[in-house]
């Protein structure tokens, strides 16, 4: 195989589309696969320009494109070749600048880039998604890199703190002050690259005091594997803490007021373990509350087993139906001695 055998062997088989053509876009040579992929044969398209091949809004930029590379000798762009059925495809194309029979002329090495663009839609199309999301939800999210500077956060987090937290510091945004703070659950996800939670107190744009509870985790490494950014999502639990707050309170003044009463008093689970009585309810029985530490049933008080029944059966009718009567039961004490009772019954929750 002589020199010119092997260069047409070569330029034929290669699996990207090759066109020569002088620096008026004229087609001077084409290979196989240029035939193939545009579906002209080759007698076709040595009668066709560029402009002919390139869909119209890439014909436009043909002649600045060929003055440009005229002076830089190569270039690497994009465009769209149009195939003889009208189907348009997009082109990654090589070109250089080299001599063809004499001549200066231009090689253009194009590649088929349909796939990798619907690749780049579809990742496209991801990420909008996926912003879409974070910003449509309440919990504030923020990205974090190892500087502590913001370098993202979601529409909530603007919201709340400003549309100009990305590029300060967290400290700054969300607790108002110059240092980090400690701990810090996002340094310790840096350090341990594990999911950390804390409770948090933040601090609103307009001032206003919330609690927060916060989770980081790891959300980019870099080529070695090393976390450059942490994410941070956070949950407002004010309300809920709020709550929290007035039902201690609220429990408070009931245990208060239970302490004060000669009359038994206690709290049992739907296990019928005791969770609580009253002082009333330790001298009835004898019981201590160390002995509450360690466990006490209320079957531990009922001596009948006849008795035990009933109390079972009882509890799953309130279980269901959520209504409960007065009912006497023989009791036993700590020393065995025993005596009747009424229990009144009430649901706490």
């Amino acid at each position: 195989m002589n020199g010119e055998e092997l260069y047409r062997y070569i330029f034929n088989t290669a699996n990207d589309t090759i066109f020569i053509h002088d620096f008026e876009g004229n087609l001077l040579e084409v290979n196989d696969a240029a035939c193939l992929q545009l579906g002209y044969r080759r007698e076709e398209l040595l009668q066709m320009n560029l402009k002919d091949i390139d869909s119209p809004k890439f014909a436009t930029l043909i002649n600045q494109r060929l003055k440009e590379l005229e002076k830089m000798g190569r270039a690497v762009f994009e465009t769209e070749h149009v195939k003889k059925n009208g189907e348009v495809i997009p082109i990654e194309i090589n070109v250089r600048v080299f001599s063809f029979q004499g001549k200066k002329a231009v090689i253009s090495v194009g590649r088929d880039i349909a796939a990798k663009k619907r690749a780049e839609k579809s990742l496209k199309e991801s990420k909008q998604q996926l912003k879409n999301i974070l910003n449509g939800l309440t919990e504030i999210v923020s990205m974090i890199d190892r500087d502590f500077t913001v370098v993202w956060g979601n529409g909530s987090a603007k919201r709340l703190f400003g549309e100009d937290i990305v590029g300060s510091k967290c400290y700054q945004v969300f607790h108002c002050t110059d240092h980090p703070c400690h701990p810090c659950i996002v340094q310790k996800t840096f350090q341990d690259e594990s999911v950390h939670n804390a409770e948090s107190k933040v601090i609103t744009k307009e001032g206003e005091e919330l609690i927060f509870w916060c989770t980081s985790s790891v959300s980019s490494r870099d080529a070695v594997g090393k976390p450059t950014k942490v994410i941070e999502v956070s949950r407002n639990i004010t309300e809920r803490k709020q709550i929290e707050e007035k039902l201690k309170v609220s429990e408070k003044k009931y245990r208060d007021m239970a302490e004060l009463l000669p009359d038994l008093i206690f709290e049992i689970d739907v296990d019928l373990t005791l969770l609580y009585t009253n002082p009333a309810g330790f001298r009835m029985f004898g019981y201590t509350p160390q002995d509450l530490e360690k466990g006490i049933n209320v079957m531990d008080l009922i001596p009948l087993e006849e008795d035990k029944l009933k109390i079972k059966q009882r509890m799953r009718q309130y279980l269901k139906e959520k209504q409960f009567t007065p009912v006497e039961y023989l009791m036993e004490r700590k020393d065995g001695s025993r005596f009747y009772g009424r229990i009144h019954t009430r649901p706490m929750i």
